[in-house]
């Protein structure tokens, strides 16, 4: 385990192989920049980056402001990412495996595939007090989805969903929408409009 005070520059860390890491928490930065990368819980009080051509993750979070995770050429997997400000996750070859997402403005997550599953038959969670934008060259799944303003999923395939919420709702998948409850009136800002774009069926 690593640990460090509010008054240091934080946790860094840097290699040019596999790093193992049990758990972290810095009162400060956590910086985490390697070839490939297995942690347990990952905690910051402040930016916390990941930086690894593959991440295998338990708990990532940063107490008072955004995280940033990145896969240069492999997937993202992790329990949950957790952010007081925004969570951004982007892996330009793989796909993309969160259990829950909880952020204060906005989350996106950028992948071949994006999924949110918290285990119990696809009753994945994702909530921001701001924004959500799913962007998949392949196929997009969530459970319940919350966001105070709006929330955009685009797919290069099919869309697969429990329930989404926002101030505005805009799906757009090159295949099938498959969902349940859409609720497109959690706010005002963006006209409470809800669309579904789909090159096959709909059903929602």
């Amino acid at each position: 385990a690593l640990r460090s005070g509010s008054t240091s520059i934080g946790v860094n860390i840097a290699a040019t192989g596999h790093a193992d890491i049990g758990s972290a928490v810095s009162g400060s930065l956590l910086n985490i920049d390697v070839a490939s990368l297995t942690a347990g819980n990952l905690t910051g009080d402040g930016l916390v980056t990941i930086d690894a051509a593959s991440l295998n993750l338990g708990n990532v979070t940063s107490t008072n402001q955004s995280v940033t995770v990145n896969a240069t050429n492999g997937n993202i997997v992790a329990l949950s990412l957790n952010a007081n400000i925004g969570i951004a996750a982007t892996t330009s070859s793989g796909l993309i495996n969160v259990g829950t997402a909880s952020s204060g403005t906005g989350t996106i997550l950028t992948g071949q595939a994006v999924t949110l599953n918290s285990g119990t038959a696809g009753s994945g969670i994702i909530a921001a007090g701001g924004a959500i934008d799913l962007d998949a060259t392949g196929g997009i799944a969530f459970g319940s989805l919350s966001a105070a303003q709006a929330f955009t999923a685009d797919a290069g395939g099919n869309i697969s969903f429990t329930s989404a919420a926002g101030d505005s709702v805009i799906l757009r998948a090159t295949g099938k929408i498959t969902g349940g409850d859409i609720d497109a009136s959690t706010d005002s800002l963006s006209g409470n409009v809800a669309v579904l774009n789909a090159g096959g069926s709909i059903s929602a």
